[in-house]
């Protein structure tokens, strides 16, 4: 993969977790004190034998928490208090779903409320494993009963509704999210006041919303006023207020401040670096949009290289088999297919296809992406009927997959290439008009201001007149 492999990636994974050990000795689960059968990682921020667990151990003593009247331990580590992250995560969610859900106690009370903790624990997983379409109905479900025990303008019950709107515009239901959280904005603001940690976290949401609509200066003016607040009321280097930083910068890399941009990320990788670690899941993000500043810039030397900096602790830190870690090798070899060398990229993004599809926590968002780029190199490259065949298939699974839409953003990134690459095989006439009808969906969905220049230099070069 163009980097050092003397030393095993496994082997690096086990050293960096403090697993390597005199003798060879396995770890040992943190609960029971043994090593049979092998344990897994948790998923949380703890190393060694402190993060060495069976599934199996952890949920019973999630199940013994939950009858000490202490629910937490379903979802959050009790040792280094961050919140369990992929098969743990997902075990978890799935295992308390499934035992509330089979309960039979009163549905006017207690079992009711932890039904709906239930619920939304589940869902929560499913949205990030890129199952947003099944997720839906849990969060409505979660919200009807939170409603109805606790009334409208309870916190839990609008968190759930924030929630929910989180899931809309993961789907790519822009308008039913804005309207969704414009209200739930409203609310908080109203009742817990324009201060209160919830309402900037939900002033957040909208600002994220606006943003993927393409309406970047009010996404900018929504992210500037909560980052003011946040650093008086949670303080700078607050976990908070540094996401709030990081969407700034986002917006700012949309709206083509890139002065700002590079103050922004320079500032906010030093910051978490210093405050989280190098290796926070957090800090990680910000790197990558580091990298995506540096793409944006036509810079595809810097992109690639900080993209294999980002891959090479995602290997270390998760392991080979890790979405993460397929996500991170793909931008790896985005970035080297737009630099000009398709021929090293074709076999990194095929590989990084063949991790996420196998990966825990399958995320087919991720793999459709993924499908996507694979099919742009391989048009790059000349193979030109395999690109329009596997780029074609993507669109379908898309607009199919529970994840996607007609109007999803990377449904449209599909189209743009699938366009741009039947114009490479010859077909000029249905290829121009794939670009055309593309560049019109994504000024509709995104606005004026989101970059569409890829989709609109493809048309040009296709002859066809601007849009």
């Amino acid at each position: 993969r163009g980097h050092n492999t003397t030393e095993s990636r496994h082997t690096r994974a086990l050293r960096r977790w403090g697993c390597g050990r005199p003798g060879g000795r396995r770890m040992q689960c943190i609960i029971c004190l043994s090593d049979d059968p092998p344990v897994t990682q948790k998923g949380c921020h703890c190393r060694g034998d402190n993060g060495a667990i069976h599934l199996s151990c952890l949920e019973a003593m999630a199940r013994h928490g939950k009858a000490q009247g202490d629910p937490l331990l379903w979802e959050w580590c009790g040792i280094c208090g961050a919140r369990y992250t992929g098969r743990t995560a997902s075990h978890l969610a799935s295992t308390r779903h499934a035992l509330v859900c089979s309960s039979t106690g009163d549905d006017s009370g207690g079992d009711e409320i932890e039904r709906a903790r239930a619920i939304l624990a589940l869902a929560c997983e499913r949205t990030s494993a890129g199952r947003s379409a099944v997720a839906e109905p849990m969060f409505r479900e979660a919200l009807a009963i939170r409603t109805r025990l606790s009334g409208p303008e309870d916190i839990q019950t609008l968190w759930a509704a924030h929630l929910l709107s989180a899931n809309l515009r993961a789907q790519g239901k822009y308008s039913d999210a804005l309207a969704n959280q414009t209200t739930v904005v409203d609310d908080m603001t109203r009742i817990f006041g324009a201060t209160d940690v919830s309402t900037l976290a939900c002033r957040r949401e909208l600002a994220q919303i606006h943003r993927e609509m393409g309406q970047i200066e009010l996404s900018l003016t929504i992210l500037q006023g909560v980052l003011e607040v946040g650093e008086a009321v949670e303080g700078k280097d607050h976990h908070a207020t540094l996401s709030t930083i990081h969407e700034l910068l986002i917006s700012s890399i949309e709206s083509g401040r890139m002065d700002e941009a590079v103050a922004l990320a320079e500032d906010l990788v030093a910051r978490r670096k210093r405050v989280q670690g190098a290796e926070h899941p957090s800090t990680l993000d910000s790197i990558v949009s580091l990298s995506v500043l540096h793409m944006k810039q036509r810079d595809y030397h810097k992109a690639e290289m900080v993209a294999r900096e980002v891959l090479s602790l995602e290997e270390a830190i998760y392991g080979e088999g890790h979405t993460n870690t397929a996500i991170s090798l793909h931008n790896v070899g985005l970035y080297t297919a737009l630099a000009g060398r398709p021929a090293d990229a074709e076999p990194l993004l095929r590989e990084a296809i063949r991790i996420a599809t196998a990966a825990e926590g399958f995320d087919p968002h991720a793999v459709l992406f993924a499908q996507a780029s694979h099919g742009h190199t391989l048009s790059l490259l000349g193979r030109h009927d395999e690109a329009v065949e596997l780029l074609r298939r993507t669109e379908a699974q898309q607009l199919a997959a529970d994840a996607c839409g007609p109007d999803h953003p990377s449904a449209l990134r599909t189209g743009s290439l699938l366009g741009a690459a039947v114009v490479a095989r010859g077909e000029v006439d249905q290829g121009r008009a794939m670009l055309e009808q593309t560049l019109r969906a994504q000024r509709r969905v995104l606005g004026e201001v989101y970059d569409t220049q890829q989709t609109a230099l493809s048309l040009a070069a296709a002859g066809g007149a601007p849009v």
